[in-house]
């Protein structure tokens, strides 16, 4: 496609030998948030591309790659939202690349039943802030991401708490530890949509389908059964906290942790991090990564007392195509 904003500017869908550009695209702005391999994010696009859930592509600018553009569709029953990441390289900013990339996904999204539109920008760098919206986009939340250094950090302060549950009836599981089963798996998936209800900025969405979220959560590569950590009373899930691989060695990303209201205040969620600090410490893991709403207090103290330090905040935006 050519553009009216330069003679010499093509976007065209991304090819194999385009990755190590896009890779560092990529990891010059996620940093520490969300870093990928090359390998891992070809990977990432090759099975939502062949599901038909995302699509890429690059910007040329003289023949030479100088941003890139995505669209990637929720599962049911959001899948009439998008999320759209738009990525320029820093001498290539101010010349109408984003504006061309922009016009070229909603262009591409035409006749996708896309109705709900969401981007993110990071607030240290206001610039991709303004673009959104000047776009119409709506700030909707915001997260801190923070990083934990796991050789260093002192676990000493929670050493008790799986005795002290344990005498309260509550066991501390990994999934594995857990017979494999349908019931075991509708009772996780129970178990998260309702921990889900209550995360701040994104606990209004509707649950996903039970198939959508074996999809993205026990199906997925990066799912780790064995740092899925549980607490169980009885026969019954009242807690989790999950960590997820990542593709840089020595990385985890810390996902969902949350205890039913029915037993919040008892030290259950220190409780489980800390089995996932101790996991990653047995495997050879030196750096956990996690994200919290700002507004979310109690997790953020909680990880400021488990030691993690925080990164540069996300902004969420929305915008509804049906205005």
């Amino acid at each position: 496609m050519s553009s009216p904003f330069a003679p010499s500017l093509l976007i065209r869908p991304v090819q194999a030998a385009d990755y190590p550009a896009v890779t560092a695209l990529h990891n010059a702005i996620f940093e520490l948030a969300w870093p990928m391999s090359e390998d891992a994010l070809r990977q990432h696009d090759a099975r939502l591309a062949a599901s038909g859930h995302l699509a890429r592509w690059v910007v040329e600018v003289d023949s030479a790659p100088a941003g890139m553009a995505s669209y990637t569709q929720a599962q049911p029953p959001h899948a009439d939202r998008y999320r759209l990441d738009i990525s320029v390289r820093p001498e290539y900013t101010h010349r109408g690349l984003g504006s061309a990339l922009y016009t070229h996904l909603l262009r591409a999204l035409h006749g996708r039943g896309a109705r709900h539109l969401r981007s993110h920008a990071r607030s240290d760098r206001p610039e991709g802030i303004r673009f959104l919206l000047a776009r119409g986009f709506i700030e909707f939340l915001r997260e801190s991401d923070a990083q934990l250094d796991v050789t260093t950090c002192d676990l000493t302060p929670y050493a008790t708490l799986p005795a002290t549950l344990a005498a309260q009836g509550i066991r501390l599981l990994a999934l594995t530890d857990l017979p494999a089963s349908p019931a075991r798996d509708h009772a996780l998936y129970a178990l998260e949509t309702e921990l889900r209800r209550d995360v701040p900025g994104f606990g209004n969405d509707e649950a996903l389908t039970y198939d959508a979220w074996r999809v993205q959560r026990l199906d997925a590569p990066e799912f780790l059964a064995d740092a899925c950590f549980l607490a169980v009373e009885g026969d019954t899930l009242v807690g989790m906290s999950y960590l997820t691989r990542l593709s840089l060695p020595g990385y985890l990303r810390q996902r969902l942790t949350g205890v039913r209201r029915s037993h919040r205040g008892r030290k259950i969620a220190p409780a489980l991090k800390t089995c996932g600090i101790a996991y990653a410490r047995a495997h050879g893991y030196h750096t956990i990564l996690t994200s919290n709403a700002i507004h979310n207090t109690p997790m953020l103290a909680l990880n400021t007392r488990l030691g993690f330090v925080p990164l540069p905040v996300w902004v969420f935006f929305q915008k509804s195509l049906l205005d």
